[in-house]
């Protein structure tokens, strides 16, 4: 039995509406679809999609990343051509007409009886209309039409996946230089930090209060800290450049990037249904697929069948060009045709072995995408929650670094601890502090990412025909 004939009534339910035509039952999955994705605990989140971040800079770079990237004009032009090959297709249901003029002029050499050599010549003007149909009983060209129809949908969902795809991986660009600037910022701060240290273990020094070692450590501090700035300096300037390029504005160096991360603090529903996936692109792009090649199957078994067709020509023809538009001239023909394949050497039962093995392809094909979108939802959701409580414990080590670091320095100056307590808790609070950043980001990013596995906003399907 075939795997698309192994029909689930989940899968059915939530994706058989989806296609436009043919409309084919989608292959199905042998495994429980749920009803809804679930979470423990309400989730942080915006809105709707990239407007649930209220940033207008984000929604005008992604604009701008959509308008000059080159692999989505690809895309859009292999849209293009599948909308003409659907034309095609169809066209090759309804008959053909032509029409046509053949002027000729011939000489003849006759011999006689005489042996003399005797030449004519003579001029033939042909007009017409051509007409030719095949008569699509079984419906094999339907299916050729309707298969080429399908891969037209399915190329406008691959469209949109690529447009989506881009999308988010803009919008991670984007934050990444905000996460690139904070990290610059915070070497900026830790660099001053490390400076007045050094500056006040020198004065120490100088008063015969501090040792050569503490002032060793803390010059030490200071120089790792600039060598650090550097590096955040260059990640930074990395990270606009990229943003630059991704938009077709490289070397423009205008970037203008935002100045901290969006406020995830709105929740998303604890329950989110499944039938969320019915917008997703690459899920529809599948469905489609299979569809198209389930049409080619059924085609290439019904080319063993006979085959009508009907030809026919009507026009004029004279030996006078004047006389071709008179009646009296008239000519025509009409001829039926039945062709019945006997012997191919297994041509055509190998082609349509090769159909319906592309056809069972097709399905797992689309049963793979399917279990991978479900799989990727319930990944985001579950790290949705993960990532808000390490969000939490980062921004509360971070405030117990900074009043440790105020701490140390309150027992150095009393002479209770040594200031090799002071740098290591300076270290702390720096190490503290960058985890912050990177946990704020990481949620972002997760968040792009749960939109990328539901297509678009969890808000409801109809977003699916949003402009991201």
């Amino acid at each position: 039995m075939k795997l698309y004939q192994l029909i689930l009534p989940g899968i059915v339910t939530i994706l058989g509406g989806c296609a436009v035509s043919p409309t084919v039952d989608p292959p199905q999955l042998t495994c429980r679809i749920p009803d809804s994705f679930t979470t423990d605990t309400v989730l942080i989140s915006p809105d709707a999609y990239l407007s649930h971040f209220n940033d207008s800079g984000l929604e005008s770079y992604v604009q701008r990343v959509l308008e000059h990237n080159n692999d989505l004009k690809v895309a859009l032009n292999n849209l293009k051509v599948a909308r003409q090959e659907a034309i095609i297709g169809g066209a090759a249901r309804l008959p053909s007409l032509s029409a046509g003029f053949t002027p000729s002029r011939s000489k003849v050499n006759s011999k006689q009886s005489n042996g003399s050599i005797v030449s004519s010549t003579s001029s033939n003007y042909n007009l017409g209309l051509n007409f030719s149909w095949e008569i699509d009983v079984w419906g094999k060209v339907y299916n050729t039409a309707l298969a080429a129809g399908a891969t037209y949908e399915q190329q406008e969902e691959l469209y949109r996946s690529a447009r989506l795809s881009l999308a988010c991986n803009a919008a991670k660009t984007y934050y990444q230089a905000v996460r690139a600037h904070k990290l610059m910022l915070l070497a900026q701060q830790t660099l001053e930090s490390y400076r007045r240290t050094a500056d006040i273990i020198q004065s120490r020094y100088n008063l015969g209060v501090s040792d050569a070692l503490d002032l060793r450590l803390a010059l030490a501090n200071a120089d790792s800290a600039e060598a650090s700035l550097q590096t955040a300096t260059i990640n930074f300037q990395s990270a606009l450049r990229s943003c630059e390029v991704l938009a077709g504005e490289y070397p423009a160096a205008a970037f203008e990037h935002a100045q901290a991360f969006p406020d995830l603090s709105k929740s998303i529903p604890s329950l989110l249904p499944s039938e969320l996936l019915t917008r997703r692109p690459d899920i529809l792009a599948a469905e489609r697929a299979f569809a198209a090649s389930h049409q080619r199957a059924l085609r290439s078994r019904k080319d063993l069948l006979p085959s009508f067709s009907l030809t026919s020509s009507v026009g004029t023809s004279s030996n006078e060009l004047e006389d071709l538009l008179k009646s009296d001239f008239l000519v025509w023909n009409l001829i039926g045709n039945v062709t019945q394949p006997i012997f191919q050497g297994g041509q055509l039962r190998a082609q349509s072995e090769i159909a319906k093995l592309n056809e069972d392809s097709a399905a797992v094909s689309y049963a793979q995408i399917v279990l991978k979108a479900f799989s990727e939802v319930e990944q985001a959701l579950a790290s949705e929650t993960l990532l808000q409580k390490s969000r939490n414990a980062a921004a509360l080590a971070a405030g117990q670094n900074e009043a440790s670091e105020r701490l140390a320095w309150e027992q150095y100056a009393s002479g209770i601890s040594e200031i090799i307590t002071v740098l290591e808790t300076q270290r702390r609070n720096l190490s503290a502090q960058t985890a912050l950043i990177d946990a704020d980001y990481s949620r972002v990013a997760n968040r792009l990412d749960l939109y990328l596995a539901l297509g678009g906003s969890y808000d409801s399907p109809k977003d699916s025909n949003s402009s991201l």
